[in-house]
């Protein structure tokens, strides 16, 4: 029988690596439609942030 027992750090590294995903993504795509690079998006920043917060700050607790 399988067992999935998740702790609150497994949680966290998969909560940042899907902020981390989706910035990728979004930027991505802005950049497809745009054909413009030289501006990224201020959304993908905050992603950043917030995956940073959760992946260094989180794990020092």
């Amino acid at each position: 029988m399988l067992s999935f027992d998740i702790n609150h750090i497994e949680i966290i590294g998969l909560l940042a690596g899907t902020l981390t995903t989706i910035s990728f993504l979004h930027q991505a795509y802005k950049t497809f439609l745009t054909k413009d690079v030289s501006s990224f998006s201020l959304t993908t920043f905050f992603i950043f942030f917030c995956r940073h917060f959760l992946l260094v700050d989180l794990r020092n607790l």
